[in-house]
């Protein structure tokens, strides 16, 4: 308990940072699937995969320039932007998860609610694969 206390001190600053580029994501991810799933009735399963694919991408880029600047030295790529959507693929898969389950559970007055849900479900798998997978820095251990 004392290390992960420890480890979270160490690194608030990164933390800080992933969670406001996270929450710039989320508005967008919610943004657009108001639109597409409630406003103009398309399938919810397409409608968030699209918002899946906007949010993450924005989140790459806005990561791999600010958040996790200081743990890498690659350029903004094809290769890497890859990297991070398989990465967040398991987190966007314990969204959609948690969207399914609240979904068939209850009868929501707008599907934007259990998908904000199924959002907070997957942020800290995505924070993990981006900090130890995707822009960690080759030369040292993450500690």
């Amino acid at each position: 308990m004392f290390k992960l206390i420890g480890w979270l001190l160490r690194h608030r600053e990164k933390l800080l940072k992933f969670g406001l580029v996270g929450g710039m994501g989320t508005i967008t991810n919610l943004s657009l699937f108001f639109m597409l799933a409630d406003k103009l009735k398309l399938p919810d399963v397409p409608a968030s995969i699209f918002c899946f694919l906007v949010s993450a991408s924005q989140n790459y880029l806005i990561n791999h320039i600010w958040t996790f600047s200081e743990q890498h030295e690659e350029a903004v790529s094809l290769k890497l932007w890859t990297r991070y959507l398989m990465s967040s693929v398991a987190g966007y898969g314990v969204n959609l998860g948690a969207y399914m389950v609240l979904v068939h559970a209850w009868a929501w007055p707008y599907k934007v609610i259990p998908q904000a849900f199924g959002i907070i479900c997957g942020m800290a798998l995505n924070y993990a694969s981006a900090n130890f997978l995707i822009f960690r820095n080759r030369g040292a251990v993450e500690g």
